[in-house]
């Protein structure tokens, strides 16, 4: 069932680095008079308020859906789905229906639960 519901969604990369300001000489970094050396680095993916509405929406319904970020995705994936009529988020694919938009696809959920 996991394969016949998709959910279409764009996310927002964002980094995280925190820097080491010991000074070091070896690196060739230098950011006010202090090395700076990358300790951590941290990749976040945040999603429009509506694309994470529609996720909270399909799991407190307790459908089991496959979320498919057209942000973090291939070339390939992208095309398919703008061939296929995917032109905003969020879009469910429902059985092979398109349910575009948040509003529509709180309408949908609540025909689903009636």
């Amino acid at each position: 069932m996991k394969g016949n519901i998709l959910l279409y969604v764009r996310s927002e990369k964002g980094f995280f680095v925190e820097y080491s300001q010991t000074p070091t000489t070896h690196t060739g970094w230098w950011v006010d008079g202090y090395g700076a050396l990358p300790m951590t680095t941290q990749i976040t993916y945040n999603y429009k308020p509506e694309d994470q509405e529609a996720a909270n929406l399909l799991k407190e319904a307790g459908i089991t859906y496959k979320l498919i970020d057209l942000s973090n995705c291939s070339l390939k994936a992208r095309l398919t789905a703008k061939i296929s009529g995917i032109n905003e988020t969020p879009t469910l694919v429902f059985y092979h229906k398109k349910i575009k938009g948040i509003e529509n696809i709180k309408q949908a959920l609540q025909g689903i639960k009636a």
